[in-house]
């Protein structure tokens, strides 16, 4: 079947939400922040967190050559991420270890950028099928519920905490909608986010951003190896 007429709509909702927007955007130089980026008309300023020789900045610093783009860097070399681990856990006694290692990123990001508006692609792996689990089981009503009961509200209550505004263009319930008029099959083909790689392909993204593979934040980030050395699983 064609979805060409969804992922069409998809992508003039995502302009409505964030063209003329004025803030930041977490960037990975991944699909999802990539595609946001660029149909902001770049009027968003790109943030990366991650250690100085990690996948994300690297990455981030090679997609904003390619957008013809700059962006900002946090880096992590000097950070005490244990601080950031006790904060979380005081704060949200219920996070687990999986949920602390990419909230990390988040509350370092929302501690150092400049704006009060920040944009993140936050959604578009649950609602696009980019998780192996929801890829191998064609469905990824697990991830969309953990997603909208969980991660969210906490997320945005970070933001709330930190005198930010979280915006998450991918969670607008029309393009929930629209997303889920298309068959799990198609959104699994190629490893998942088929309709999501299609849409950044009609919005003019080159083909060594729209055709590449997931690295979660936590690893991108080099966050992951960060926290095997500090007495993180001794607060759980």
């Amino acid at each position: 079947m064609d979805y060409h007429i969804q992922e069409e709509k998809i992508l003039e909702v995502l302009k409505e939400n964030v063209y003329g927007l004025r803030g930041s955007i977490a960037f990975s130089g991944g699909l999802d922040s990539s595609l946001l980026y660029v149909i902001s008309d770049r009027n968003l300023v790109p943030y990366t967190v991650g250690y100085s020789f990690s996948h994300d900045v690297n990455r981030a610093k090679f997609v904003l050559s390619l957008l013809n783009g700059s962006g900002k860097y946090v880096t992590l070399d000097e950070i005490n991420i244990e601080n950031y681990v006790k904060y979380l856990k005081s704060e949200y006694p219920d996070i687990n270890k999986v949920e602390i290692s990419f909230e990390l990123v988040l509350e370092i990001l929302l501690e150092n950028v400049d704006s009060d508006l920040l944009v993140t692609g936050q959604g578009a792996d649950e609602l696009f099928f980019g998780y192996k689990r929801s890829v191998n089981e064609m469905d990824n009503s697990l991830q969309m519920e953990r997603l909208l009961k969980r991660t969210i509200p906490r997320e945005k209550d970070m933001a709330k905490r930190q005198g930010k505004e979280l915006v998450t263009p991918f969670l607008d319930d029309r393009i929930l909608k629209l997303a889920s008029e298309i068959s799990p099959a198609y959104h699994c083909l190629y490893g998942g986010k088929k309709a999501l790689r299609e849409i950044a392909k009609i919005a003019g993204l080159p083909e060594e951003v729209y055709g590449y593979r997931k690295k979660a934040a936590q690893y991108g980030s080099g966050i992951d190896k960060a926290l095997k050395s500090v007495s993180y699983f001794g607060l759980f």
